[in-house]
């Protein structure tokens, strides 16, 4: 089961069974296993995690670019949705708060065209969004258990359309016991206990 638009708050144990609680006062009850992928809110279970800001920006328009997958290189290009192209994106390490900013938009997008070689149209009107993004001291992910048949997924910064797809089976292989498709090395590189003090 997924849950989704809720606030992941915390787990408790039942016997041998994992009861999942929300900060809306929800519980679900009598699970196997958990996989926290909450974003900013593993660092309430992991340390070595830092928070910081990102923006992305939403073209609208016929772009240079006619793509079907992501394009990931020093930044990344989406795929159009509901005829919008979105790129990002910022990484500010000391902000205020979560309001977008004209001036980082203009930035990202020039920098995008930059780095992919392509004019981009459409930034008149650009679309903005901009949340909160975690990150791992040594700016690798974090994949791996915490504790018995509790695993966490995050800080994939902005390789998370490339590393999500193999992280996850990484997870999966580790709850049922499946073929590992990561070597022992990175697995290592990226257990979310390696910060632990």
């Amino acid at each position: 089961e997924i849950f989704h638009d809720h606030a992941f708050e915390n787990w408790e144990r039942s016997d041998s069974r994992i009861n999942i609680q929300f900060q809306n006062q929800t519980q679900k009850n009598d699970y196997d296993e958990l996989v926290i992928a909450n974003g900013p809110g593993l660092g309430k279970f992991v340390s070595g995690l830092k928070i910081s800001k990102g923006q992305i920006v939403g073209l609208r328009g016929i772009q240079a670019i006619d793509i079907n997958l992501p394009l990931n290189s020093a930044g990344y290009i989406l795929p159009k949705v509901n005829g919008i192209n979105w790129i990002g994106s910022t990484h500010e390490k000391e902000f205020e708060d979560l309001e977008t900013s004209l001036k980082e938009g203009y930035e990202l997008v020039a920098r995008t065209e930059k780095n992919f070689n392509i004019k981009l149209s459409g930034s008149e009107e650009m679309l903005m969004e901009a949340r909160l993004r975690i990150g791992s001291k040594d700016r690798l992910p974090i994949a791996g258990s915490i504790e018995k048949n509790i695993y966490v997924l995050g800080a994939l910064g902005t390789r998370g359309f490339s590393l999500a797809p193999i992280l996850g089976d990484y997870i999966a292989s580790l709850m049922n016991g499946s073929a590992n498709p990561i070597s022992t090395g990175i697995a290592v590189a990226i257990d979310p206990l390696r910060f632990k003090d």
